[in-house]
Formats: C-alpha cells, sequence, structure tokens
C-alpha cells in the first residue's frame, strides 16, 4: 500500500509501493518508507539550480508532508555536506555514516 500522497510532487513509483517519488523541473528524491522512516534515496538536484536552496526546499516539502516520519540518509563524499546541512537545520533526524542497503534496485524511472 502507498503511503499518503500529497500535492502534485509526489507520486508512488510505478513498480515498488512503498516507494513515493517527489518531483519538480528542478528535483527529484525517491523517498523510501521501512516502518516510522523514510529512507532518501537518488536525491538529484539539476546542476544548474544547485546551491540554491531548491534541495532544502525539497527536504522541507517531503518533512512537512510526512511529519510523522523520521526521514533518514546516508550520503557520498560529494552530498555529505548538504546532508549534514539539512541535519543541523532539523530537516532530516539521522544520517548514517555508511550506505544504506534498500530492498529495490535503482529504479529505471527518473
Amino acid at each position: 500500500m502507498h503511503p499518503e500522497y500529497h500535492e502534485d510532487k509526489f507520486r508512488p513509483h510505478k513498480v515498488y509501493d512503498h516507494v513515493v517519488i517527489y518531483s519538480t523541473p528542478t528535483s527529484i528524491a525517491h523517498c523510501v518508507f521501512e516502518e516510522n522512516k523514510i529512507y532518501m534515496r537518488n536525491v538529484i538536484v539539476h546542476e544548474n539550480y544547485q546551491k540554491q536552496g531548491v534541495g532544502r526546499k525539497m527536504m522541507t516539502e517531503i518533512k512537512e508532508a510526512y511529519p510523522q516520519y523520521t526521514i533518514c540518509s546516508d550520503y557520498t563524499n560529494d552530498s555529505q555536506e548538504f546532508w549534514q546541512k539539512m541535519k543541523a537545520e532539523d530537516i532530516i533526524d539521522e544520517i548514517f555514516h555508511e550506505q544504506i542497503e534498500f530492498t529495490y534496485d535503482y529504479p529505471s524511472e527518473i
């Protein structure tokens, strides 16, 4: 069963019913719902819009849409600074320092 959807920026994944896709013309993120947590996966801001608050807005909208969930992410070397900022600003709840293993493959739809 899909989690509840909010606004037109959120849509179900075509294959995995525990994944909600947040999508705008400048950003995309896969929200993987497992129990009371949302694990962030495939979080991408178009390169022409990075460092302009687009990622922060995206994560804030996800947090506001699903306030009952704990939001978690791992990071790569390139994304570590962003996720640390999101944690410091209480936009996300947990950062994992090792890669999170997911129960689905990289989706073909982005």
